[in-house]
């Protein structure tokens, strides 16, 4: 990605992790994780969201939130950044820039 146009960024669970959005080949959810694989010959994968032991589960659609939340995103333009965010209202994913 160059010049004008959106960078989407995507933080890992922990925060520390960040990745660009358009090198995630596959979303995954599964045991109340969600992850990320990204392209390139390793298929490395990146945990984005971790509900596991939590008394309020990851919504079963959470990595189709994900979906929607990047294309938002990039269509609002510049450099964003989103990551997972759990409250007393539930999960959530957030979006703001980075």
């Amino acid at each position: 990605m160059s010049g004008s146009q959106s960078q989407v960024w995507v933080a890992g669970h922990d925060g520390h992790t960040l990745i660009r959005a358009d090198a995630i080949m596959a979303i995954g959810q599964e045991d109340g994780q969600v992850t990320a694989r990204l392209a390139g010959p390793d298929g490395l994968e990146v945990l984005l969201a971790d509900g596991t032991g939590d008394d309020m589960p990851i919504p079963d659609d959470f990595h189709c939130q994900l979906i929607r939340a990047v294309a938002e995103a990039a269509y609002a333009g510049g450099a964003r950044l989103i990551r997972a965010y759990r409250d007393d209202g539930g999960w959530h994913w957030v979006t703001g820039p980075v």
